[in-house]
């Protein structure tokens, strides 16, 4: 295919400089726009760096006021006094279960920290179970001091059961 240009030499001419100044003025706008855009996150970031420091430097001022070192040491003293006198039940649960016997069901369980006690109802299926029972927890390094009344051992089956003993913590 042919192009045919008709327009004259001096037109054209006019034509590729109007082309050049759009072309340079769109790139000269896109340019402000990205410098724009660069200069607002830069400044953005710079008031938020401030503000930042600002922040640490009133936490560190509270932190070195002797009244803020003293609380702070308060609260560690609570804290540790809190996680001595911790004991974790649920360890002390999972090996009392495993000394009960098969037939013997655990209705309630009362452990007191103050006194080192626990007592707990239950029941038997037979009175050997129950006796079967006392024997594993005697045996255990967990408790001792094992009360268990008399009336535990009326019933040849279906014995209900109380007993109380002494919590080797």
């Amino acid at each position: 295919m042919i192009e045919l240009n008709l327009l004259p030499r001096a037109i054209k001419k006019q034509i590729i400089k109007k082309t050049r100044y759009v072309a340079m003025v769109n790139n000269a706008l896109i340019l402000t726009a990205i410098f724009l855009i660069a200069s607002a996150l830069m400044l953005a970031s710079q008031k938020y760096i401030a503000h930042e420091l600002k922040m640490i430097s009133e936490n560190n001022g509270q932190m070195t006021q002797p009244g803020g070192i003293g609380e702070i040491n308060n609260l560690m003293s609570e804290a540790s006094a809190v996680q001595k006198d911790f004991v974790k039940w649920s360890g002390i649960l999972n090996n009392f279960l495993a000394l009960l016997p098969a037939g013997n069901t655990i209705q309630s369980i009362n452990l007191d920290r103050a006194q080192g006690t626990m007592t707990m109802n239950g029941w038997a299926k037979t009175r050997d179970d129950f006796l079967q029972l006392k024997a594993n927890l005697e045996n255990s390094q967990m408790l001792s001091e094992i009360e268990s009344p008399i009336s535990n051992l009326l019933h040849r089956a279906d014995v209900d059961f109380t007993m109380r003993a002494k919590l080797n913590l």
